[in-house]
């Protein structure tokens, strides 16, 4: 056992004794018992019994089927708490509902101890230096997952390269956004007209057009037929300024190479209300395979600690025990170093997210951009499974 660990146990330990001491003492001496001892963990309740032996009556609180962290006192256990001659708990915040309990019971509250209490001028042990140093130690000394982007950052940019959209925006103004990504048996030089088809075809819409010298000209889609009050207009997808732009050429001449997304539109209408293209990486690049699953965001960001390598970047995480993925964003990054360790502790005391003490996962790398992290298929300390 370390310094660091003994040290409040040992002072646990005799603020046990001192309590059972001094509030139990008074008891009949007819009694076996010195009194009731309430405790609100299983962990508390042997503590007790190790001290309190056979001359103590320990009884647990909280039902031993309720997580610490998700136990709530009925008014029956307040009840209970109440004829106790000493209430023991952990303390460091594992248990929330201590305080404000306590309070409300005013000068019914039996005599309190935290088991776990620090020294005066202590509030708590440093966990998150603890672990930052742990975390360096392994950055610096090993292990360590060393993790390669390169591979995955060329299939993402050829998938964009290989990516296009065409929009229908109706008369009534409702829209459509049709995505075309099989594309192989296109000639090099495709056209606005090989991406209209496609869509069209792949989404069973049918459409009208006529062939004149200057190409096709589309009269219908879905069944919308243009008259003389309207036609059908084509507009390009402005990559830079993020809007719709009217083609100044016919369809047969915008170019596939130059051009990702193009939109028909009544001319009727207001072209600012054309939907933008829409992309299944817009949103979450990449995380599309994770759609409907919940996504954390880091707690606290530790950027550059002193002990670490250089560019080190701490994410320090508060998740229910189970299993997630870490899911990895960089830009100009093909290499990294990545250690996942947990924080010790009841819990990272100075995070406000009141759980227990397996919910602090802290993700360390050396050179990442950003993490996004999902509770849902695997955590894992690889950081290459996007």
């Amino acid at each position: 056992m370390n310094l660091q660990t003994s040290k409040p146990l040992l002072l646990a330990l005799m603020l046990i004794a001192s309590s059972l001491a001094g509030c139990l003492g008074n008891t009949d001496e007819g009694d076996d018992s010195l009194g009731t001892v309430m405790v609100s963990t299983y962990h508390v309740q042997q503590l007790a019994e190790a001290v309190g032996g056979d001359l103590v009556d320990v009884q647990l609180l909280s039902p031993s089927n309720i997580p610490v962290h998700d136990y709530e006192p009925t008014p029956a256990d307040v009840v209970t708490l109440s004829s106790a001659d000493l209430f023991l708990y952990h303390g460091l915040g594992l248990e929330t509902w201590v305080d404000a309990t306590l309070d409300s019971m005013g000068s019914s509250a039996p005599k309190t101890v935290s088991t776990h209490a620090m020294p005066d001028g202590d509030l708590a042990l440093e966990f998150e230096a603890m672990l930052i140093a742990d975390l360096c130690e392994h950055l610096n000394e090993g292990p360590y997952e060393a993790t390669n982007l390169t591979a995955e950052e060329d299939e993402h940019e050829e998938h964009e390269e290989d990516h296009h959209v065409v929009v229908v925006h109706y008369p009534d103004n409702t829209s459509v956004s049709l995505e075309v990504e099989d594309h192989a048996d296109w000639p090099e030089n495709a056209t606005g007209w090989n991406l209209t088809t496609a869509a069209l075809s792949a989404n069973n819409i049918t459409w009208n057009a006529t062939l004149g010298t200057w190409g096709h000209f589309v009269t219908g889609i879905g069944g919308v037929e243009a008259d003389a009050s309207w036609y059908w207009s084509l507009y390009v997808w402005n990559e830079t300024g993020d809007h719709w732009d009217v083609s100044q050429v016919g369809i047969d001449d915008v170019m596939l190479n130059e051009t990702e997304h193009i939109a028909w539109a009544a001319s009727t209408v207001d072209h600012t209300m054309i939907a933008e293209p829409h992309h299944d990486e817009d949103e979450h690049e990449g995380h599309d395979h994770h759609e409907g699953h919940e996504h954390h965001t880091a707690e606290e960001s530790i950027d550059s600690p002193e002990a670490c390598p250089a560019d080190t970047m701490i994410h320090i995480y508060g998740l229910e025990e189970g299993e997630h993925v870490l899911e990895f964003e960089a830009t100009g990054i093909e290499t990294f170093d990545l250690v996942v360790l947990k924080m010790g502790g009841a819990h990272a005391h100075h995070h406000d997210h009141g759980h227990d003490d397996h919910g602090d996962d802290d993700h360390d790398d050396h050179g990442d951009d950003d993490h996004d992290d999902h509770g849902d298929d695997d955590h894992d300390d690889h950081g290459d499974d996007d």
